[in-house]
């Protein structure tokens, strides 16, 4: 059920974003401004969500995952009826870019962190046949916007998506947080409920305490077990980028969401100027590469959890990305409708490779534990990727007309991301040759232990 349910959470959020290229025309239409600035509109909303991401995680701390994606169902929706009863350009600035943006962040962070702490077996898996919910939405989206502009005005067609939007209040119900399972099912048994899925903590005889194997001793035993004094976990954890690998991670993200997300704004509008579909079916371009996207993720989580593969994930991972590089600076070549569907074929396909599984990605790197803060801070560099990639290519398109441009500024973005990734993978394979020390391989995951705790106010002198 919380599989399906984050797909579904997933589908609507992800849906909406998918048709940033579609939206991107219609506002262009509408309210006739630059390329660069009606950019922003989509760009602004998708950076939110991405930077919102430990606000996001904090909050999801104090008020449980179900709470938040119940909350952003609503934001969602009442920024999409704003955004139709928008009258300029600056409204629609406050209403899908800013309101719009908190929605989708506070379902996006809590839907996929809830996948983790479900489902500690099988992450790839989960992960990719959730995932796909991202691009079936796309897909869906990319169909239905068109349809709904044509059959409804303007101000019909997102007073519909608020409604659709509100479809996210209906799924976050279904996720209800792990520890009211457990209780739920394991009444008459010993609690195992990990301390960092507690909100707060009470008296408890037992937590589960997640230790490397083989690395035993009392002092990290002590930091591990959460007391019945403390009833509040942090919101924000930032020491963790003091961690090179995970901060050079975070930095090729970055610089890969910047032209993806340049990619899928002005894929349609990139048709449209070659001429090889015209302004009834640019749309389609959207659509093939959603296809792949979500065939590819749904390899890709099997791929991932392959005994061959799971434990050198992380350089998978960053082979996949020098296979978009290359079709990124591909894409402006392109002639005719064959060539390009070919083209957006597999830009989805290698997209999907990779871009699913960085939660997988992030527990290879700093372990499960650390998933609900480290996804968030991810997501913050994301946001920054988004903020500037279709700005500055709109800025370019504006400047010399053209639109392959925003092409070949995200291949290169794209290329000085992977090769920090790949420098990073070699340091730290090296090292840990050299260390000749025991250290884990990616995908080796930390095992848990269980602990008995008697509470002090229960013993009697």
């Amino acid at each position: 059920m919380a599989r399906g349910a984050g797909a579904s959470v997933l589908l609507t959020r992800r849906g909406l974003d998918g048709a940033s290229g579609i939206l991107f025309l219609k506002f262009t239409d509408r309210y006739k401004q630059s390329a660069a600035l009606t950019a922003w509109l989509g760009s602004l909303a998708t950076a939110l969500r991405l930077s919102l991401g430990p606000l996001a995680s904090g909050l999801s701390n104090r008020f449980t995952e179900r709470v938040l994606i119940m909350a952003s169902g609503v934001i969602l929706s009442l920024s999409m009826v704003l955004t139709g009863l928008s009258p300029n350009v600056i409204y629609v600035f406050l209403s899908f870019g800013i309101l719009g943006g908190i929605g989708r962040s506070f379902a996006f962070c809590p839907s996929i962190v809830m996948l983790g702490i479900y489902f500690e077996k099988k992450l790839g898996i989960v992960t990719g046949l959730s995932g796909t919910g991202c691009d079936v939405g796309r897909f869906a989206m990319s169909l239905l916007v068109p349809l709904l502009f044509r059959f409804f005005d303007f101000q019909g067609a997102f007073i519909v998506m608020g409604g659709i939007a509100l479809k996210i209040v209906v799924m976050g119900a279904l996720m209800r947080p792990l520890f009211v399972n457990q209780k739920t099912s394991e009444s008459n048994k010993g609690s195992r409920i990990r301390p960092e899925l507690k909100n707060k903590c009470c008296n408890v005889s037992s937590v589960a305490v997640t230790i490397p194997e083989n690395s035993i001793t009392i002092e990290e035993t002590k930091e591990e077990i959460y007391t019945c004094d403390e009833d509040k976990t942090p919101i924000f954890n930032f020491s963790l980028l003091e961690e090179m690998r995970f901060v050079g991670f975070c930095i090729t993200m970055l610089l890969t969401t910047l032209a993806e997300q340049s990619a899928f704004v002005f894929l349609p509008a990139f048709s449209e100027e070659i001429g090889v579909l015209g302004k009834i079916g640019s749309e389609y371009t959207l659509v093939i590469t959603s296809v792949f996207i979500t065939l590819a993720k749904i390899i890709a989580g099997f791929i991932y959890d392959c005994r061959l593969v799971r434990p050198y994930r992380v350089y998978f991972f960053n082979a996949l990305m020098f296979g978009q590089v290359t079709v990124s600076f591909v894409i402006p070549s392109v002639k005719t409708f064959t060539q390009l569907a070919i083209a957006c074929a597999l830009y989805g396909m290698f997209s999907g490779l990779y871009t699913a599984q960085k939660s997988v990605v992030i527990v290879d790197i700093l372990g499960r534990d650390k998933l609900k803060y480290s996804y968030g801070i991810l997501m913050m560099f994301q946001g920054i990727g988004v903020l500037l990639g279709p700005p500055l290519s709109g800025l370019v398109k504006d400047i010399n007309g053209r639109y392959d441009v925003a092409f070949y500024i995200g291949g290169v973005c794209m290329l000085v991301g992977s090769l920090i990734m790949f420098i990073n993978n070699v340091v730290y394979y090296v090292r840990s040759k050299n260390n000749n020390t025991h250290v884990d391989k990616p995908g080796n995951l930390p095992k848990t232990i269980q602990i008995s705790i008697i509470p002090t106010d229960n013993l009697k002198s």
